[in-house]
């Protein structure tokens, strides 16, 4: 799909309805309008097809237009968090290089705010156009070392907004998504904003992350409303009081991004009385299995499109290595039992980069069986060969390679990401 279709028609066509409730609903007519005059100021800046922009703006309207409407040029769009520090911000910039960043200067990011009136400042930065025909990057939550960059194509997310839409249990036309989770990330980006946008679901914003809050923004009509966050927000519902009556409006709470308790599955069945969904997904393929009736739990179902296989719970890696090692040289996709990551330890989050994968499977070989398969390809970019050679990158993996098994540590401690 190109611009600016996806963004006019796909996402912001249909009927002048209430779109986005930020302290006061905000008709679609209205944010057409706003992305429109907002690109405009953007092209006169300088931005175009090909270009790069950061953005770093907390919740708030200001985000929403300055995303669509850079999308609406054929831009290049990275999303940082506002809450990152200025030395993570610079760490950040210095690896996307764009050409511009637009930011809310005075804004603090630690307030417990799901949406701010902001004004948006643009100012150049010394980047350069985009290098590959991704319409956004996102960072990856650096858990397992230094945050990768990920990209997405217009199609890839379109893709994802489809897959959304044949999904049972999803908020449909004219229900509401209250959305906690973070838009800076897949969960609330895709499966929030831009989900609700293509569907005419309306998407509210609580005043700030409390209770009453939430339980106000529930309760703000009589429309279907759905919860979407990540499990701390689970536990926040779980300190509010529901109003007598219950909450009819309440249709389900769905969260993502790590796993919930029993425990908190039975507090919440006993308070609310509706089903609590879960879903799986990844930054770089979105949303990958779900259980939105919650009657699977713990088990997810793969979403419409998606294909997923598992081998008797066994860990699949590839690396031709197996057969030495009885783990792996070099690979990256993988699936585990969580209850297998938990007896080792988890991932060691001080490896930056190198030797990471051949650490986990080294470390989960005690655990249990590790099997090797060439069957799980991934396409990823040559630029870290082209850059490099196929000696130097090789050498470094190889040694990488060689000291997890031999000194149980990768000997490469720097990591620049080309990739």
């Amino acid at each position: 799909m190109t611009y600016p279709d996806w963004v006019d028609e796909y996402l912001l066509g249909g009927k002048n309805d209430d779109c986005i409730v930020l302290g006061e609903p905000l008709p679609r007519g209205t944010l057409r309008a706003q992305v429109a005059d907002r690109a405009a100021e953007l092209r006169s800046a300088g931005l175009g097809p090909g270009e790069t922009i950061s953005l770093r703006l907390p919740p708030s309207l200001a985000y929403v237009v300055n995303l669509l409407a850079a999308w609406r040029l054929g831009a290049q769009v990275s999303l940082l968090d506002h809450r990152l520090t200025p030395y993570e911000v610079d760490k950040v910039l210095t690896r996307i290089a764009p050409q511009f960043v637009v930011s809310a200067p005075g804004i603090s990011g630690r307030r417990p705010r799901t949406y701010a009136d902001v004004q948006a400042a643009t100012t150049p930065y010394p980047g350069h156009p985009a290098r590959t025909g991704h319409a956004l990057l996102q960072l990856s939550s650096g858990s397992t070392g230094t945050p990768k960059i990920i990209g997405r194509t217009a199609d890839g997310i379109v893709a994802e907004i489809d897959r959304y839409a044949q999904i049972d249990g999803t908020p449909r036309e004219g229900e509401r998504i209250i959305l906690l989770a973070s838009m800076v990330h897949v969960l609330g980006l895709v499966g929030g904003l831009l989900y609700g946008l293509r569907a005419g679901a309306r998407l509210v914003l609580p005043r700030s992350l409390t209770p009453d809050a939430v339980l106000d923004a529930i309760t703000g009509d009589g429309s279907p409303a759905t919860v979407l966050g990540v499990p701390f927000h689970l536990r926040l519902l779980l300190t509010a009081d529901p109003p007598v009556g219950g909450l009819p409006q309440l249709k389900r709470v769905t969260v993502a991004g790590e796993p919930t308790s029993p425990q908190e599955r039975d507090a919440f069945a006993s308070r609310y009385q509706v089903p609590l969904g879960n879903m799986y997904g990844m930054t770089e393929a979105g949303v990958i299995a779900t259980d939105l009736s919650g009657q699977h739990y713990p088990a997810v179902r793969a979403a419409p499109g998606m294909t997923l296989r598992a081998e008797s719970g066994q860990l699949l890696l590839a690396s031709p290595a197996y057969w030495m090692t009885r783990y792996m040289v070099v690979g990256g996709n993988f699936a585990a039992r969580r209850s297998a990551l938990e007896q080792i330890g988890g991932f060691d989050t001080e490896i930056a980069f190198y030797g990471e994968d051949t650490n986990i499977a080294r470390r989960l070989h005690a655990a249990g069986k590790v099997k090797f398969s060439l069957r799980l390809p991934m396409r990823t970019s040559s630029r870290r060969l082209q850059e490099e050679g196929m000696t130097v990158m090789a050498g470094k993996y190889v040694a990488n390679f060689l000291s997890e098994v031999v000194l149980k540590r990768p000997v490469t401690r720097a990591y620049r990401d080309i990739r």
